[in-house]
């Protein structure tokens, strides 16, 4: 009586071989996407190339699930303000993560920013330090596999955007 049934051995080396081709496709993939995103954040001078859009507060200029593509800021004087300024990404310490609005007002070294469909400015101000870079294209829904795995993993719902305000007819 033999030990291994040697009629399928040439069919699980194929299986075989098409699992470690499969496991090294994901690898490269993997190593792909990961040297993509470092020469894209060099290219446009932020380590912060690519953001998704995860919360309403810039509805309608941007929905959940859009993708950005930043650009890093060099100087604060490139940064405009106001009604129509311009859209940055910042790291908001006290909550500890990027945020998305709108630059509002620039007082020396600190911004004070505004959400599109948010009440009231920022309660906060952050620091030129603090941004990774401002908006330079809006990509819709390509941010969405980010946002469901990130569902999927915390049992969250994703947001249907509705316009509550819009500030930008402040002063007019």
């Amino acid at each position: 009586m033999f030990l291994f049934d040697l009629t399928n051995l040439g069919n699980n080396m194929v299986f075989e071989k098409e699992i470690w081709d499969n496991f090294m496709s994901i690898i490269l993939g993997v190593f792909f996407a990961f040297l993509f995103y470092n020469a894209l954040g060099f290219a446009l001078d932020t380590k912060t190339p690519l953001v998704t859009v995860v919360s309403c507060s810039m509805y309608p200029e941007l929905n959940v699930g859009d993708l950005l593509l930043l650009k890093g800021v060099e100087d604060i004087k490139d940064i405009q303000a106001g009604k129509d300024g311009d859209i940055i990404v910042y790291y908001q310490k006290n909550f500890n993560k990027l945020i998305v609005h709108r630059v509002w007002e620039i007082n020396n070294n600190t911004i004070s920013t505004w959400g599109d469909n948010n009440y009231a400015k920022d309660s906060w101000t952050t620091s030129f330090d603090e941004i990774k870079g401002k908006s330079i294209l809006r990509i819709p829904y390509l941010g969405y596999p980010r946002i469901l795995l990130f569902n999927i993993a915390t049992d969250r719902k994703t947001e249907k955007c509705q316009l509550l305000y819009d500030h930008r007819f402040i002063g007019e």
